[in-house]
């Protein structure tokens, strides 16, 4: 519930990304379940140094999960330290009569204060207090080797994986299934009920392959993780994101084909070129006359607008032929033509 409402927060102010100082970017509902849970994990080391400090201990005990991350090296390799008993050397100095054991850093070993260590980034793994001689450990080694990844392998659709690699296709399927509704939100704001229905389907697949998924590696289903938070824009839309680059107002209106969409973009004046424009200028002889200045008279002309998510460029179609610039309003090619039948048809509403 915190979770949602922060996201919601957020979104109806606007954010709909958060950029960190490592270069880092994530949407801002993922943004916020990180903070939060980030949050609850640094509550409970707090508590966790109080009870070593009230209890005299050095020692901590550390939590283990299935599907825990077993690549990288080091303390980057979350499933080689879990479920086992560590010594904190400065708790050491602070209790030097405390235990007797012989057991690793805590610190060194799993990697405390490091981002790709314990309590770092995705980690939902925490300690606790351990009294030598008082306490028994929570995890036998059978217990810690039953929950290695190579020891939990999932069948699907004819590939096999590991622990950790099942709970990396839950959260790679539970993020394009955000996306997929975000997407879909923006066509049915956008008022493209062909582009929404055919989000609905493929959202209607990514479920079910979730919950396949899910059910074939014994992992819970995690709704919460589902929920889109806010809706895009079409600019958000991979497709349609060169058009954030565009200097002026513009609004995509109808959907003329499956890559071309018909944008009320005005009049815009040309700022410049591209080298495919000169060599055409250069070596075609039917373009030799089609100039910037031919380009623009063709702009100013033009009957019809249509942005093409292939090319990701705007074409303007005119009687004498057609102009097509990128979202820098830079000239991509100018060719002589008479209007197509198909624009034609569209602009007498055929």
């Amino acid at each position: 519930m915190a979770i949602a409402n922060a996201t919601r927060q957020l979104a109806d102010s606007g954010l709909q990304y958060v950029d960190y100082e490592s270069g880092w970017r994530n949407h801002v509902d993922v943004a916020v379940r990180r903070a939060v849970m980030t949050g609850v994990s640094q509550i409970n080391q707090q508590y966790a140094v109080q009870s070593m400090e009230y209890l005299n201990t050095e020692y901590v005990e550390v939590s283990a999960h299935a599907g825990a991350r077993n690549t990288g090296v080091g303390f980057q390799n979350h499933e080689s330290w879990q479920g086992r008993i560590y010594r904190w050397k400065k708790y050491t100095r602070q209790f030097p009569n405390a235990s007797s054991g012989n057991y690793k850093d805590f610190e060194e070993t799993c990697g405390l204060g490091d981002v790709q260590g314990i309590h770092g980034a995705n980690c939902r793994h925490w300690y606790s207090p351990f009294i030598e001689g008082v306490m028994e450990p929570t995890y036998s080694e059978e217990q810690l080797n039953a929950l290695k990844a190579e020891n939990n392998l999932t069948v699907f659709e004819g590939k096999v994986y590991d622990g950790y690699q099942s709970t990396q296709v839950q959260r790679t399927t539970e993020r394009a299934i955000r996306k997929a509704k975000r997407e879909r939100a923006a066509f049915k704001e956008a008022g493209f009920k062909e582009d929404e229905q055919a989000y609905s389907i493929r959202l209607r697949r990514l479920n079910e392959k979730y919950n396949e998924f899910s059910e074939a590696a014994g992992l819970r289903k995690q709704p919460e993780r589902m929920n889109a938070g806010y809706s895009a824009e079409l600019t958000d839309i991979k497709r349609f994101a060169p058009l954030k680059d565009y200097d002026g107002d513009f609004t995509i209106k109808d959907k003329f084909s499956e890559r071309q969409y018909v944008i009320d973009i005005g009049k815009p004046r040309i700022a410049g070129a591209s080298q495919h424009f000169w060599e055409n200028l250069e070596t075609k002889a039917d373009r030799s006359g089609l100039n910037l200045e031919a380009a623009q008279d063709i702009i100013d002309n033009s009957k019809l607008a249509l942005y093409q998510t292939d090319r990701r460029t705007i074409k303007f179609i005119a009687e004498t032929g057609y102009t097509v610039v990128n979202a820098n309003k830079q000239v991509i090619t100018v060719v002589p033509e008479k209007i197509r039948k198909k624009y034609r048809d569209y602009l007498e509403g055929k």
